[in-house]
């Protein structure tokens, strides 16, 4: 008996610099940290679309994207924002910022109420109440580049560009 892995690359045209995934239903959602478009990809055709067209300028930067009960959460330097997905093309669209780091906010992942920021300057994994904003714990950071960070069943899964590994 062999186990079936399904392979599947994705190359959307145009983009200059793809930055952060999260998987919205069926569909996945990444970001062209330069030219601030946040593209949702059809996995069964391949094809993508812009869906922030009205936005993009508050995407410029972005490095890390998550969704958490209908929310899109984005790291900007050292910032964190959120903002309701369905808002995304409203003229009424405007991101919250949730906190500021003293440094660069690599990675975020949201489950429950709780938000995982990754910093490589620091070296930690910080944990935040998503009711109060305050850090409720850190830890060390596994790898030494920067790490973009997701949960899946409670496990947390790290990737670091500079040692081109994936931890859990």
């Amino acid at each position: 008996m062999t186990n079936s892995v399904h392979k599947t690359t994705i190359c959307p045209v145009g983009t200059t610099a793809l930055y952060g995934v999260a998987f919205r239903g069926e569909k996945l959602l990444t970001v062209d940290t330069k030219e601030g478009y946040l593209l949702e990809i059809d996995l069964k055709t391949h094809q993508s679309q812009v869906i922030n067209s009205q936005h993009w300028q508050e995407f410029v930067g972005v490095t890390s994207i998550a969704i958490a009960d209908g929310n899109l959460w984005f790291t900007s330097q050292e910032s964190i924002y959120f903002a309701p997905l369905e808002s995304l093309n409203s003229p009424t669209f405007s991101p919250e910022l949730f906190l500021r780091l003293p440094h660069s906010a690599d990675g975020v992942a949201v489950i429950n109420s709780t938000v995982y920021v990754t910093c490589q300057k620091t070296g930690y994994i910080f944990i935040f109440s998503g009711e109060t904003r305050k850090e409720v714990a850190r830890f060390r950071a596994p790898g030494i580049g920067v790490e973009n960070i997701t949960i899946k069943d409670e496990q947390i899964w790290l990737s670091d560009t500079l040692e081109q590994t994936v931890y859990c």
